[in-house]
């Protein structure tokens, strides 16, 4: 898709790496990592290219996401 698709995933990492730095837990850490392990690795092979490659993508992702929504949803419960 040339440069519209470059810039849709680029807009898609930043903001994934942005939520990862405002939820300041242990686990986003790991997943800024592995967006940096993708992207280095997108430089010498097709990661977009391989079924199990975007398996493991959203599925990172979703848990990312998921894990965020558990953690606000417990921050609003009143004790």
């Amino acid at each position: 898709t040339g440069v519209l698709g470059f810039l849709a995933l680029s807009a898609f990492l930043f903001y994934w790496i942005k939520e990862m730095f405002q939820c300041q837990q242990y686990w986003s850490d790991i997943i800024i990592c592995f967006i940096i392990c993708m992207v280095v690795s997108g430089m010498f092979q097709y990661n977009f290219g391989d079924g199990e490659n975007v398996f493991l993508i959203m599925g990172i992702y979703s848990l990312s996401q998921a894990l965020k929504v558990a953690k606000n949803s417990r921050q609003s419960i009143p004790n």
